[in-house]
């Protein structure tokens, strides 16, 4: 049953179990997946599986191709585990997991609990075999009545103990199974705390008790989770890594069982009831090494442990150190999806954002408000020395424009990020010159340029109170979201740029007709709501064509673009210049009277009738004006009338050019 559970595991395809036979020194299958033949005999020294069985400890090959031990078989094998089934010290065989895939230190690490749960099986039939055989041999065995009598008599009495040790076992598998029964349990460290007590208390122990370690950052510690019996004082609840004392913290400190017989005489002993008088804490470590917690075991009467108590311990131990890692790596699995579904989300809010602006602060406030971290800032490089500004903050600062000072000298350790382009966690602030206080209370910050191909647009900048509060988790997390605003920063870029150059007049440079209708829109919305006036200016270059006939069309080019360059330059931030299509100009006045803009016109009169064209030609500048809200209340009125006095301005000039013998060529 063992080796069927065992193979559906897709990554542990081949499983077999072999049973030492002491007479004739060879392991034999008694059990396997389909692929094996049961009933093999493999010679001392044969094999990865001999090898764990004279060391007496678990064998990894990750790969079996370079192991001269390695017995090749007609499967697909790429690694082999072998752990030896022993019980105090006796070794009954070799639980055997071959597979195509590369097997790790974890793997190796779960077929050894496996194989402890199967060694208190197998100890109890060896045992009852054993003594059904020894009975026989003292049924038939010669002698006088007296002496089979008192041999017979031997052999029950160690047939009783070998049963009630065999009881006893396969009570420690059947408590130890039922934890693994509750798989809800394993997202739940509470709930899978409260079962491994009543496991564990279920085998004759009546007061017992579990830490684990916590999973604050900012203030770690081993907490008492749950416990079956006397409750214990408060004072020992939660025991800080920083400080960890009596037997609970000598045990953590040591990673070693400790017995205590008489509480009274140790000095180790932290008073947690009145009543002890036992106390044996055993330690539960990862197949890492790392210590999860531990088991402590006590009771009223002095010298209650014993030798085999703590081997048994030490065995269930073995195994809770399974499940909390189970635990410990289904929530961290989980919490990884909550932060790839976070992630997810905040990509797709960016993917909505219309501007950088929007979508800096759209980050910010998400992996804020919904990642939980306090202090979030998203920095623009402005310098290639490494200058940056603030674009947003989750923290408000007193004088912005004093932090953009200081941050755009390029000195401080955002600065180095953006400057070199690599990540930077740095543990301790506080340790470091390039630290700048803008948030005092800040130990620990995350530094990950926002970059992509090779093109740094800025930083992203996580901070903690909390000292070292960044693992490469984190690096991760934050690494691929700085690389989703590295891409939506770069679209809304040249978004940015295809809409400004399609705002633009491609030859002059100064706007064209369709931002001089939204810019019109706009101040109609401003002038009603403010009650100011405003006028609209329509200029035509009068004689221009002529410039085109005589000089070319490249000339022609020319001329308009000094002229747009020299009206744009005269023009106020108030005010708007654009180009409305061939010769034609426009520009929109704020706050004007009909005075002001007359003495406007007359003004860029002037200013045409002095500019250099670059060629020996008179250049005329035709003008019409409408003032809003005397001469229309919408914006094609003020057009339509400031386009027809402009033909008016041209007819006036084209009269008095007649009148002097010119010509026009307009």
């Amino acid at each position: 049953m063992a080796v069927r559970s065992l193979s559906c595991i897709s990554r542990y395809r081949y499983v077999s179990v072999f049973i030492y036979k002491k007479d004739i020194d060879v392991l034999v299958q008694v059990a396997g997946s389909g692929n094996f033949e049961i009933g093999l005999q493999l010679p001392r020294g044969t094999g990865v599986v001999w090898r764990a069985f004279t060391g007496g400890k678990g064998t990894l090959v990750k790969d079996v191709r370079s192991d001269r031990d390695y017995v090749p078989s007609d499967a697909e094998v790429r690694s082999e585990v072998s752990v030896p089934l022993q019980l105090g010290g006796k070794r009954i065989g070799v639980l055997n997991v071959e597979s195509p895939f590369i097997l790790e230190r974890r793997d190796l690490w779960f077929v050894s609990v496996i194989g402890s749960l199967l060694s208190y099986v197998l100890s109890g039939i060896e045992d009852r075999m054993e003594l059904e055989n020894a009975l026989r041999r003292e049924r038939d065995a010669s002698g006088s009545d007296a002496q089979r009598i008192k041999a017979l008599d031997r052999a029950v009495l160690q047939r009783e103990r070998a049963l009630k040790e065999a009881r006893r076992n396969a009570k420690v598998a059947e408590a130890l199974l039922s934890i693994m029964r509750g798989h809800s349990a394993f997202m739940d460290l509470e709930g899978l705390c409260s079962c491994i007590v009543e496991a564990v208390s279920s085998l004759g122990y009546p007061n017992v008790y579990l830490l684990v370690r916590s999973d604050n950052r900012e203030d770690p510690a081993f907490e008492l989770k749950a416990f079956r019996g006397l409750p214990q004082d408060s004072s020992v609840w939660r025991l800080p890594m920083s400080k960890l004392e009596g037997i609970w913290g000598w045990v953590l400190e040591n990673r070693r069982t400790y017995l205590c017989n008489d509480t009274s005489r140790d000095p180790l002993y932290r008073t947690g009831h009145s009543a002890i008088r036992s106390e044996m804490s055993t330690p539960i470590t990862s197949s890492s090494g790392e210590v999860l917690g531990l088991l402590d075991l006590q009771d009223e009467r002095p010298f209650r442990f014993n030798a085999e108590d703590v081997k048994l311990m030490e065995g269930v131990a073995r195994y809770l150190g399974f499940m909390l890692e189970h635990s410990y790596h289904l929530r961290d699995l989980d919490l990884r999806m909550r932060e790839i579904r976070m992630l997810h989300d905040i990509v797709q809010e960016m993917a909505f954002c219309g501007s950088l602006d929007e979508m800096v602060r759209s980050v910010v406030y998400m992996v804020a408000e919904r990642l939980g971290y306090r202090a979030v800032t998203v920095f623009k490089l402005e310098t290639p020395e490494g200058g940056v500004s603030v674009m947003a903050s989750s923290h408000s600062y007193e004088d912005p424009e004093a932090v953009n000072r200081v941050l755009s000298q390029g000195t401080s350790l955002v600065s180095r990020s953006a400057r070199n382009g690599v990540l930077q966690n740095t543990p301790d602030v506080a340790k470091t010159k390039e630290w700048i206080p803008l948030i005092p209370t800040v130990r620990s910050q995350l530094d990950v340029p926002i970059a992509i191909h090779g093109k740094i647009y800025g930083v992203l900048c996580i901070e903690d109170e909390a000292e070292a509060a960044f693992g490469p988790k984190e690096e991760e997390l934050f690494t691929i979201l700085a690389g989703h605003m590295a891409t939506v920063w770069r679209l809304l870029e040249l978004v940015e740029r295809v809409k400004v150059e399609s705002m633009r007049d491609v030859l002059t440079g100064v706007p064209n007709i369709r931002s001089f209708k939204i810019r019109l829109a706009e101040m109609l919305h401003r002038a009603r709501s403010r009650g100011v006036k405003f006028a609209v200016v329509m200029m035509d270059l009068g004689n221009f064509k002529g410039i085109n006939d005589r000089f070319g069309h490249s000339t022609g080019d020319e001329v308009l673009k000094r002229f747009a360059k020299a009206v744009d330059r005269r023009t106020c931030d108030v005010d708007f210049f654009a180009r409305y299509g061939g010769d034609e100009f426009v520009m929109l006045v704020w706050d004007v009277d009909e005075a002001k803009v007359a003495r406007l016109c007359l003004m860029l009169k002037d200013l045409v009738a002095s500019l250099d064209l670059g060629i020996e030609y008179n250049l005329y500048v035709d003008l019409g004006y409408s003032v809003f809200p005397d001469d229309g209340s919408d914006g094609d009125q003020l057009i339509r009338l400031a386009d027809e006095r402009m033909y008016n301005d041209k007819r006036e000039r084209k009269g008095q050019d007649r009148k002097q013998g010119g010509m026009t060529h307009d």
